[in-house]
């Protein structure tokens, strides 16, 4: 089982949720912006966030590119 990296950096609160494909849930609630959050999990990993544009991740050590999401939109990523 190899374990695959997930940074996460908040700029403003957002809520999460994040869940491996072992079905562990690596976070979930509400971040304060400054919050940074390395996590470890089995690809692939599912993640919600409540304010998308507030976050800035990292996987497998690239920058991960979150499209620009409406306000109040919620975005729903598989990383594998």
């Amino acid at each position: 089982m190899e374990f695959s990296r997930l940074v996460l950096d908040f700029t403003e609160q957002c809520w999460v949720e994040i869940i491996d494909s072992r079905g562990e849930i690596l976070a979930n609630g509400i971040k304060q912006p400054g919050k940074h959050m390395p996590l470890k999990g089995v690809a692939p990993i599912k993640v919600v966030l409540g304010n998308p544009n507030a976050v800035s991740m990292t996987y497998q050590g690239e920058v991960y590119t979150i499209k620009k999401y409406q306000p109040g939109a919620r975005a729903i990523l598989t990383l594998q």
